[in-house]
């Protein structure tokens, strides 16, 4: 492969690892050397605006008249199966303000905002941390944005602690769809007067929250307002196997746009179908239409996660209780419909 094409092939890459990262730290490592060949292991970290990513990989060099080259790897060559398709979708679009003018907005061009409802929700600990963890799901026949602030308490409805879901959920909820959620707690950084920020951008930072007393309950305000936009659900899982703590598969990108970030949201579940714990793992390469790429998750030991509390009282929805939002809409819903 001649020098043009190769860097032609990776001109088209994608993804948090090709269009977002900036080379933090080289290293190289010699493993075999002779006259006129050598393999060495090169460590890269990466920063990202995500998370740091750290790569390592096996090169070899050859020399010819007196210059070392590197041997590159072969870029993958994932074919699409069809040169041209096509693909129903359902379109949403919001006309906001449909009167010509420049008062305030008319009461009949602002949209109802969507119905929600969560489904479970607990306070569990898990490595010295509080998290809130459970399901929501869209009632109504519109897409919705959602969003989720938890607050802690303690046994005095003292506040103790607040903070919104983050990369583990979906924000952008279909009608009927569910997803599950994870809430951590995160402190102020650098706060305290002896404290000094880093020099450097570390996206992995993470400021434990200092809590003064032990939190017992916990209060969920969910808000939902009608998406048009980032629906997309062309990216599928596709033989996902799971092999002593870790998991591999494939995710093929079946619609009609492209996924620059890949983000893989891992529900864990006992065997009652209870949810216990939610994780999350991006992907650094993006998807083309009709590409595949393979990926390979490690789980997690939760032996030592405990449940704090259950509980289901403090939770509204758009300023409304949800379980008055649950009978109101869903009078008749089977709870145990997953059961045999």
């Amino acid at each position: 492969m001649s020098l043009a094409q190769y860097m032609l092939e990776i001109s088209v890459s994608d993804g948090l690892l090709s269009s977002y990262a900036k080379l933090d730290s080289l290293g190289i490592r010699l493993i075999k050397q002779s006259a006129n060949m050598a393999t060495a292991e090169v460590v890269t970290q990466w920063i990202t605006p995500l998370e740091k990513i750290r790569k390592v990989n096996q090169h070899e060099v050859v020399k010819r008249d007196g210059k070392w080259y590197l041997v590159t790897s072969p870029p993958e060559n994932d074919l699409p199966p069809n040169q041209l398709f096509s693909q129903n979708s359902t379109q949403f679009y919001n006309q906001g303000r449909r009167r010509i003018t420049t008062q305030q907005t008319y009461h009949e061009d602002v949209l109802e905002q969507p119905v929600l409802e969560v489904i479970t929700a607990k306070l569990v600990k898990f490595q010295d941390q509080y998290v809130i963890i459970g399901e929501i799901q869209n009632l109504d026949n519109v897409p919705a944005d959602v969003v989720i602030n938890a607050t802690l308490y303690n046994d005095d409805n003292k506040e103790l602690a607040s903070f919104n879901a983050k990369y583990e959920m979906k924000h952008k909820l279909l009608p009927k769809e569910t997803t599950p959620f994870k809430i951590y707690f995160e402190g102020v950084a650098w706060s305290g007067n002896d404290e000094k920020s880093p020099d450097s951008f570390d996206p992995n930072e993470f400021t434990p929250i200092s809590l003064s007393e032990v939190p017992v309950k916990f209060n969920l305000q969910c808000a939902g307002n009608v998406a048009t936009r980032d629906l997309y659900r062309g990216l599928v899982l596709q033989e996902v196997k799971s092999e002593a703590r870790q998991m591999e598969g494939i995710l093929f990108n079946s619609g009609t746009q492209e996924v620059t970030i890949p983000q893989l949201l891992v529900s864990y579940y006992d065997n009652e179908g209870a949810l216990v714990w939610v994780d999350h793992q991006f992907l650094k390469d993006g998807l083309r239409i009709q590409r595949t790429k393979s990926f390979t998750y490690t789980t997690l030991d939760l032996s030592q996660m405990e449940i704090i509390n259950q509980e289901m009282d403090r939770i509204f929805i758009n300023g409304m209780r949800n379980e008055n939002v649950s009978k109101k809409y869903l009078p008749d819903r089977k709870q145990q419909h997953w059961k045999k």
